[in-house]
């Protein structure tokens, strides 16, 4: 296996397993973890930042496992950008809300999509 593609997919399921905490943190306290524009933009955490990189488009942008990922990681930074912004307005009801109901069920699909490339990977079905 590719092990800077372990590396990057099991620190992404590391740190975007935290994203709850830190939410949920921003949400008990009544103040955002982080700006909306930062929640929201796929391509401002590390992983993001190694999925946007040429060298990764070139060699992983065709398989299915790095698209299926890709909009998964978008979706999951979108959802998160809305509870932060709940928050960021005061709204902390429908920052819990829209955490319980819409990001842990999305955080989910992130985590398990990277899980099964990691897996499928470690036997050589991925790049």
């Amino acid at each position: 296996m590719n092990e800077t593609l372990h590396t990057a997919l099991r620190q992404a399921i590391g740190a975007h397993f935290s994203w709850q905490l830190h939410l949920k943190s921003g949400i008990d306290h009544g103040k955002a973890p982080m700006p909306v524009d930062q929640a929201s933009a796929c391509d401002c955490c590390d992983f993001g930042k190694w999925l946007a990189a040429p060298e990764q488009k070139a060699t992983l942008g065709e398989s299915v496992q790095f698209r299926v990922i890709d909009r998964l990681h978008r979706e999951f930074h979108l959802c998160a950008g809305r509870v932060v912004e709940q928050i960021a307005l005061g709204d902390l009801e429908a920052a819990h809300r829209l955490l319980e109901t819409e990001f842990k069920p999305q955080s989910e699909h992130l985590v398990a999509g990277l899980s099964k490339w990691l897996r499928e990977a470690g036997r050589g079905e991925a790049a």
